[in-house]
């Protein structure tokens, strides 16, 4: 009962398997719990069963399942991939989503239930003008989702153009539990394959790029976050900017009378 006290509800004297159907208000907050006692011949009751209550304990759900990487595919997609579950009642994995200027409301955007299944790839994004976060949350067969569930997000990379220098600025991946060891700044130009143009430490969300080939006005950069782990070595890779210098006019302020 409410008040902590002990009530009988139900009695069996056949020799099936008992259950009982009742009714309790407001169960999935507050506790009501249930328990079985044998009675005697003679009318004397033994010790109880186990108590098996409405409201779960911690440890009835799954364990919270951590994200291992987020990261930009072909300048279009997002690759999620999770850590696989090792609970022995899996049923289902749920990958939730939200974009992280709305909010913190999460929408459901896949489900599975194999086991080694551990990635999606999300082409329902617009990774130029937005960040994505993510969580994955694993079902056990009594259908309880699992509480504790750490998301991840997509690096947002942006970046201007000032006379003789392009400044890059990105969101930063904070969501490796070693952190990030480093980020690495890649450049390319029309007729330039991809190359590295530069790397920062693992706090770092800023660059510049000075070094700037004078022959052209158009540059693409992309920023990639290294895991501080020498065990997984995940990488996390930002969406594709472009970014133009352009021309400087000068124009003649003084002249001579015989145009030399």
């Amino acid at each position: 009962n409410l008040n902590g006290t002990i009530e009988s509800i139900g009695r069996s004297t056949g020799s099936e398997a008992f259950e009982l159907l009742t009714t309790a208000t407001n169960n999935e907050k507050v506790n009501y719990c249930f328990a079985a006692c044998a009675v005697n011949i003679c009318g004397y009751s033994g010790d109880t069963s186990a108590w098996s209550c409405t409201v779960r304990k911690p440890e009835d759900y799954p364990q919270g399942l951590r994200i291992l990487t987020v990261t930009v595919e072909n300048n279009k997609d997002i690759r999620v991939i999770w850590q696989k579950s090792n609970s022995t009642d899996f049923e289902a994995y749920t990958l939730y989503k939200r974009m992280q200027s709305l909010g913190p409301e999460v929408n459901a955007i896949a489900n599975t239930s194999e086991l080694n299944t551990n990635e999606f790839a999300d082409n329902d994004v617009d990774v130029a003008k937005n960040r994505y976060c993510y969580q994955i949350r694993q079902t056990n067969t009594c259908g309880l989702e699992s509480q504790q569930n750490p998301e991840a997000c997509s690096i947002l990379l942006k970046g201007t153009a000032e006379p003789f220098v392009n400044k890059l600025e990105w969101t930063p991946y904070t969501y490796w539990i070693q952190g990030v060891r480093s980020y690495t700044l890649e450049r390319s130009e029309p007729a330039v394959s991809p190359f590295e143009a530069g790397n920062t430490g693992g706090s770092a969300t800023t660059w510049q790029d000075e070094n700037l080939n004078y022959d052209n006005g158009l540059y693409y950069y992309t920023v990639t976050a290294i895991e501080n782990d020498a065990h997984t070595s995940y990488t996390s890779r930002s969406n594709t900017i472009e970014v133009i210098q352009k021309p400087l006019l000068y124009v003649p302020n003084a002249f001579t009378p015989n145009n030399d």
